[in-house]
């Protein structure tokens, strides 16, 4: 699962408004919408709380700034766990060893592609929230869950877990597995996703696409190719395939 191009913020720190236009004019061209400047430590401050960004853009050397870029991230940004990429034409080992304490998904030395820009976001961002999701995966035992109108339980090596129903938010088919996400935590399921519909029985949960099936009271939005839900207060955007645009519709209408 990735952020839609269309919905994900990028905030860029940069002092020179020169580099800082033409870096969110190449992101636009790229098809991001949602790009945002700040030229100092005030104005990145400000707006990282109003615009709440998934992605940083970051110059290390910030000329008028309380803080470089550096010890903006290690000051007040660490603990908001979101990608981080700088952009610098510093490139001396002191200087990285220092940005690595931010533990960044990559450092571009200035001048760059736009392609290489491209590419460095499209890495960033699939790591890092595969990275956050790993704290919350849970792969179960080959053995069946036991269902009940309103929850399941699934088994977790020693013991089964408790899962309410209401707090399924899509299921995504992968490989073998089958994962469950839920409103805080990833379960791998060995049943595959046509079975495992079957078996939950919920019903408000519907498959829009070979390998997704999403609860529709979770649904933010929805276009000709694409459903977005947010998870982990994220918006994420999940394939909308032809063969079920009208079965996903049709619940929508019942429900």
């Amino acid at each position: 699962m990735n952020i839609a191009k269309e919905i994900l913020k990028i905030l860029i720190i940069e002092d020179d408004l020169v580099i800082a236009e033409n870096l969110k004019e190449i992101l636009l061209e790229c098809g991001y919408v949602h790009v945002y400047v700040a030229k100092d430590y005030a104005s990145a401050k400000q707006l990282k709380n109003t615009v709440q960004p998934y992605l940083f853009l970051v110059d290390v050397y910030l000329e008028g700034s309380e803080k470089d870029g550096i010890d903006i991230m290690l000051s007040e940004f660490m603990e908001y766990d979101k990608a981080l990429i700088y952009i610098s034409s510093l490139s001396d080992q002191e200087t990285r060893e220092r940005a690595k304490l931010t533990n960044p998904s990559a450092y571009l030395v200035k001048p760059f592609s736009a392609k290489q820009l491209e590419v460095a976001i499209d890495f960033a961002m699939t790591n890092h929230y595969l990275k956050s999701d790993k704290g919350r995966e849970i792969i179960i035992d080959h053995c069946p869950f036991i269902s009940e109108p309103n929850y399941f339980y699934v088994r977790v090596k020693d013991r089964y877990e408790r899962v309410n129903k209401a707090d399924v938010i899509l299921l995504h088919s992968d490989g073998n597995y089958t994962v469950i996400v839920t409103k805080d935590k990833k379960i791998k399921h060995y049943l595959y996703l046509k079975l495992l519909l079957d078996r939950l029985s919920i019903n408000s949960l519907v498959r829009c696409h070979n390998s997704y099936a999403v609860n529709i009271h979770h649904i933010h939005s929805f276009d000709n190719d694409n459903v977005y839900i947010i998870v982990d207060d994220t918006m994420t955007c999940i394939p909308l395939g032809n063969n079920y645009k009208g079965l996903l519709l049709d619940k929508i209408v019942k429900l």
